[in-house]
């Protein structure tokens, strides 16, 4: 009923002679079968990892073996009593890898497995429940220690140069060398305390605030073709007579104000020759 080895035995009886008897050993061979196991897939890319057949039954005779890595894949070459081989996947999921066995004058025996393949965060390809893979994992680079992509925030504390950054002192004070999280310069349109007089947002000079951001005395004939100039920033002369004067530099609004007469010149006004110079 079982495959093993056993022994038959023979007895010969003839009336008036002696009884002989005779055994012999015989072995029975069940059917070739295989089972296939793996561990689970994990660390860089190529996710890698070894199949192992088992088989069973059959004789002692050379066994063949092929394998494949997917459900969908091709077999690989056979091999000569090689029961192990090696599976590489690019991402994570499962995969059902597949061995055949194969004796001569045996039918072929099949085994399959269930391969899960982990998802490492910094091996640079985005896999399930990763929103980014950088290839590292360090924090504050757009990507995080756990491939979430990272959001920028100024001020914290911290340079992110991914995001543009160029200094972050952690504050809001938009007088000091850090503005923004950009590096204080002349023409960002803040006053860069102790360095800057006054900052209208550009390097022109002309206009009251200098190309080096230090205030310029302006004065201009009223009248002229400068009356037509609007007033959405300082300029030589925006009044319509008289001799044009400094404008006013609104600390709190961070803005430069001309007046015409008791009038303030806006972005939609302009001085009209009946309005006499402050």
């Amino acid at each position: 009923p079982n495959p093993g080895t056993y022994t038959a035995a023979v007895e010969v009886r003839q009336s008036g002679s002696t009884t002989v008897t005779a055994t012999t050993p015989i072995t029975v061979i069940g059917p070739l079968t295989t089972t296939l196991s793996a561990q689970p897939a994990t660390g860089g890319a190529p996710l890698t990892t070894t199949v192992t057949a088992h088989p069973s039954g059959g004789n002692s005779n050379v066994k063949y073996y092929r394998f494949k890595c997917t459900s969908t894949g091709s077999y690989s070459p056979w091999r000569i009593n090689a029961p192990t081989y090696s599976c590489s996947y690019p991402r994570a999921g499962t995969q059902t890898a597949t061995v055949q066995v194969w004796q001569s004058g045996m039918s072929s025996a099949f085994g399959s497995t269930n391969i899960s393949v982990t998802a490492r965060c910094g091996n640079a390809i985005v896999e399930a429940g990763e929103q980014c893979d950088d290839g590292n994992t360090r924090n504050n680079d757009g990507c995080s220690s756990t491939c979430q992509n990272e959001v920028a925030a100024c001020p914290d504390g911290i340079i992110q140069a991914w995001a543009g950054e160029q200094c972050d002192d952690n504050n809001r004070d938009y007088t000091d060398a850090c503005t923004n999280c950009r590096t204080a310069r002349c023409g960002d349109g803040y006053v860069h305390s102790g360095v800057e007089q006054c900052d209208d947002g550009n390097r022109s000079s002309g206009d009251g605030c200098n190309s080096n951001c230090q205030v310029e005395s302006v004065t201009g004939s009223c009248g002229s073709a400068q009356d037509t100039a609007t007033c959405s920033r300082p300029s030589i002369n925006l009044c319509a007579s008289g001799s044009a004067t400094m404008p006013t530099y609104d600390v709190t609004g961070r803005t430069w104000r001309w007046y015409c007469g008791s009038n303030e010149c806006t972005t939609r006004k302009r001085c009209t020759f009946n309005e006499t110079a402050p």
